[in-house]
Parts: structure tokens; sequence; C-alpha cells
């Protein structure tokens, strides 16, 4: 007859201890020799029966460092320098196409002053070659002059000896008043007129004569090569001036092309560089501008 299946939980129940001493043939083996008591416990220690800590390293030593905060604020951010980066690059060009587009002018305008001044002296010098011509004319006409005029006083001068009335002293008069009739024709034909004394000598200060027809003269007024040529000097240093600016102003949007590309702290060099160049040029034009162009 088959047995009846027994009852799970009656195979899963352990026996109940017995209120028997253990025999010494039950203990348990003695412990190794090596083997140390444990330590009593200690208020704060973790109990006996907790369990054995790992063996192997916590999850939390293998992490990495955390990161450093990130930089907080506009100016300190990346896309902020960039942004920053970015205005100051636009600053810097309008700088340069203005250095470049005054730089030209004054070129230009050095340029024609350049060929005012030629124009001018040209101008001037055949000018006092015509009044020097007047004057050469004068004194090439001053002897002839001379010769009636001295003659008229030397006639008039031997008709006041003779009496009056007399048929010769009337004469001289005649022939005094023909000498003077010549002298006062040929008057006109002076540009400056010469002096006369008493005695019929006639003087003619060339250089005095000469001096004065150039003061007089309104044409000389208005051409002074001088100062053209000192505009014109001026002006070349002013579109030196501008290249120079330009280079600097050049140089700064190089710099800052650079910091743009970068990132990182690498770019900041870059972009304080450029930033100093942008406003040296900057200063620079507007020096030149004003201070130079205008003169002292």
């Amino acid at each position: 007859m088959d047995t009846p299946p027994s009852d799970p939980r009656q195979q899963q129940t352990p026996p109940m201890p017995s209120s028997q001493p253990m025999p010494p043939s039950a203990w348990p083996p003695s412990p190794p020799p090596d083997w140390v008591p444990a330590p009593p416990w200690q208020p704060g220690a973790p109990p006996d029966w907790a369990p054995a800590q790992p063996q192997y390293a916590p999850v939390w030593a293998n992490t990495p460092p955390p990161l450093a905060p990130a930089r907080t604020g506009f100016w300190r951010t990346d896309a902020g320098l960039t942004t920053i980066i970015a205005a100051a690059i636009t600053v810097v060009s309008i700088l340069v196409a203005v250095a470049a587009w005054r730089g030209s002018s004054a070129v230009g305008l050095a340029s024609d002053l350049d060929g005012s001044y030629i124009q001018q002296v040209a101008m001037r010098q055949q000018e006092l070659e015509t009044i020097t011509g007047y004057v050469e004319l004068d004194t090439r006409l001053l002897p002839r002059y001379q010769e009636h005029v001295l003659a008229a006083a030397q006639l008039q001068a031997a008709a006041d000896k003779l009496p009056a009335g007399s048929a010769d002293r009337q004469l001289l008069e005649v022939r005094a008043q023909g000498e003077r009739a010549i002298a006062r024709v040929m008057r006109p034909f002076f540009i400056a007129l010469p002096a006369v004394d008493a005695q019929g000598i006639a003087t003619y200060d060339r250089e005095s004569i000469l001096r004065a027809l150039e003061d007089q003269d309104t044409r000389l007024a208005d051409l002074q090569p001088d100062r053209v040529a000192a505009d014109a000097a001026l002006t070349h240093d002013q579109a030196n001036g501008f290249v120079v600016v330009g280079v600097i102003l050049a140089v700064g949007l190089v710099l800052l092309t650079i910091a743009q590309v970068l990132r990182g702290r690498r770019r900041i060099p870059f972009a304080v560089s450029g930033a100093v160049a942008g406003l040296a040029g900057g200063i620079g034009l507007v020096l030149v501008e004003a201070v130079l162009f205008h003169g002292s």
C-alpha cells in the first residue's frame, strides 16, 4: 500500500530545540590558531549581526571630480564674449573704412594742391617777368626822356639870363617849350614816371619801382604759391597719418577676428589686444582729422 504524501509544511519545519545539553562531540570545531576574537562592541558601532561591508571600492570612488561652476553673467559667458567681439569687429571695420576714405581724400587733395602750387609758381613767374619787362622798357626810354628834359632845363636857364623881350630869349624859350612838349609826349609810355629835379636830372629807382609795381599788382596778390605749398605739405602729412591709423586699425581687426575664431581663454589676449588697437586707431583718427588738418 502506497504511503500518502507527507505534508510539505512538516518537511520544512525545523526540529524543535532540545532542552538537553549537547554532548561534546556535537560541539563546533575549534577555531583556527590565527583566529582573533572580535573586540567588544562599542556604542555607536554597527551590531555584530550587521552585514559585512563590501570589499570592492564604492561607486563614488571612481566618480570624476565635479566640474567647476559655470561662469555666469553676460560678460563672463563664452556666448557673451563672442557677441562683444562681433560688435568690436563691426566698429573697427567702420573705422577702417572711414580711415581709408579720408586717406584717399587727403591724397587726392594733396595731389591737387601740388598741381596748383606748380601752376601758381609758373603764373607768378610769368607775371614777375611781365613787370620786369615793363621796368626794362622804362629804363630804355629813360635816356631819351632825360635828354629832352635836360635840354628843356638848359634852354630855359639860358633864356632866363637874357633880357626880357629879346629875340634870342624868345627863341630859347620856344625851343625849351618844344623839348618839354616832347618829354610830355614820352611820359605816358612810362610805367612809373621818373623824378626830375630843377636842373633837369631824371632819376629812376629801378628796385623801388619794381617792388611798388609788384605790390600794386592784383594778380600777384591772388597768387600765393607759398601758402599753397604749406597746405600741400600739411595735407601730405594728414594722408600719411591716415595711412598709419589704417594700419593700426587693420591690425586690431585681424586680432579681433582671431579672437572670434578661437574659444575659451585663448581668445582673451587676442580680444584685448584687438580692442586696444581699435581704440588707439580711433583716437588717432580723431587727432589726425581735427588737430593735424586744422594746423596749429
